[in-house]
């Protein structure tokens, strides 16, 4: 498959092995964006888990960046880019103002 969806598909497929395991439970693939007319030099969104997991994975992306464009055997990536999910904790539930805690 060729395009942005093709490569996007196989990437997810391939993703497990070319990170040999050690990203693939701590990250996923979010996007993949191509230069204007090009079918090269995309780059790579990847969102981690946590910061922990997005600094890890920025340490390494010279070596994902190689194992993923020996795979496709072209420079398929470019650049990587690496973002933290937000963690979100339920917030207490807010109740409502009453009359008497209005007036004390």
């Amino acid at each position: 498959p060729k395009g942005v969806t093709g490569h996007y598909l196989q990437l997810l497929t391939l993703w497990p092995d070319l990170t040999h395991n050690t990203h693939a439970s701590g990250s996923f693939l979010h996007r993949l964006s191509f230069p204007k007319g090009q079918q090269a030099g995309a780059t790579l969104h990847l969102q981690a888990k946590d910061s922990g997991q997005a600094l890890f994975i920025a340490h390494d992306k010279a070596h994902l960046q190689a194992r993923i464009n020996q795979a496709f055997g072209y420079g398929l990536i470019g650049d990587i880019k690496v973002m933290a999910v937000a963690k979100t904790t339920p917030q207490a539930a807010i109740k409502p103002l009453t009359k008497t805690a209005a007036q004390s």
